[in-house]
């Protein structure tokens, strides 16, 4: 049923058609205060209601107030509006920002919203709790969507913003270090050395290995590519940018890579690329992700 008033009068009325039927409508040659689109009927008394209460429920499709703009949606978007990505692991209480979508990017019918984020910094085989809120004059909307998710993947990624590679194939992390500045000094007078920190260094470094191949589909590869995919895999690793690894049992690093090469004296198919990673950052710093070029912020080209 399509509703078209003005002010306190109902000017049309249509209920002979489902909104299935149609794929357009236009308005013209008229002032017009408002259209509300829906797929119930309505006697004429709750259409009388309807026009000075005009609300979204389950089976709204436009409703659209014309106070200045054309917004039909279950809430106010504009040029200024924001969609932000927040998300908690399921035990956690603190909710933390980890990306932006673009409102031209997001489709909403009704009451529901269809939109794509692809979180390239959660935790492996972690469930989290989402959700997506909006920033409307530098004011946070209530949330929108909440949504739980879980990453259910063997194996190990490594990636940033733009690009994630990834394995199954013979992945290990080994050779992982606790690194930090403490010196010893043996006195005269001591049976025991004296210990001193001069800085807070802590962090990791630790050697990585893994087949990386190209994978097609469910346990299949492109063997024929591998060595293609390899050089495109290692001069990536080598950029001098920061990257994200994450293991398949939740640990996370945001490092840099040092020394990477490979091996294949095993079997020329079983090339096993290796490199070593410095952790450089903490994995659950967002605007630390932003500023590496890990993650999209508020006012990142996507």
């Amino acid at each position: 049923m399509a509703i078209i008033y003005n002010n306190n009068d109902v000017l049309t009325m249509d209920n002979t058609h489902t909104h299935s039927e149609y794929d357009k409508l236009l308005l013209k040659n008229g002032v017009y205060s408002g259209l509300y689109l829906t797929s119930d009927m309505l006697t004429l008394d709750e259409i009388q209601d309807k026009q000075i209460n005009v609300e979204w429920d389950d089976n709204s499709i436009i409703v659209s107030d014309f106070d200045g703009n054309l917004t039909s949606g279950c809430f106010e978007l504009n040029d200024s509006s924001t969609y932000v990505i927040k998300r908690k692991e399921k035990s956690d209480n603190l909710w933390t920002t980890v990306g932006y979508i673009n409102p031209h990017d997001i489709y909403i019918h009704g009451n529901y919203i269809n939109c794509t984020f692809t979180d390239n910094t959660n935790r492996l085989n972690t469930t989290y709790d989402y959700l997506v809120t909006t920033i409307m004059n530098g004011q946070e909307s209530n949330p929108t969507i909440i949504e739980n998710v879980k990453s259910d993947l063997n194996g190990i990624t490594i990636g940033d913003k733009n690009i994630t590679y990834y394995t199954i194939l013979e992945p290990s992390v080994s050779d992982e270090k606790q690194n930090g500045t403490t010196t010893t000094i043996e006195t005269l007078d001591s049976k025991y050395p004296f210990s001193f920190t001069n800085s807070i260094n802590n962090y990791i470094t630790a050697n990585v290995k893994g087949l990386f191949v190209y994978q097609k589909g469910n346990c299949e590869w492109d063997w024929d590519s591998a060595w293609k995919y390899r050089k495109q895999f290692r001069e990536w690793l080598k950029n001098g940018q920061a990257k994200i690894l994450r293991h398949w049992d939740g640990r996370m690093w945001v490092c840099v890579i040092g020394e990477v090469s490979d091996d294949d004296s095993e079997h020329h198919d079983k090339n096993i690329t290796s490199f070593d990673i410095t952790e450089i950052a903490d994995a659950n710093d967002f605007n630390t992700l932003v500023n590496l070029n890990l993650a999209n912020g508020l006012n990142s080209e996507v």
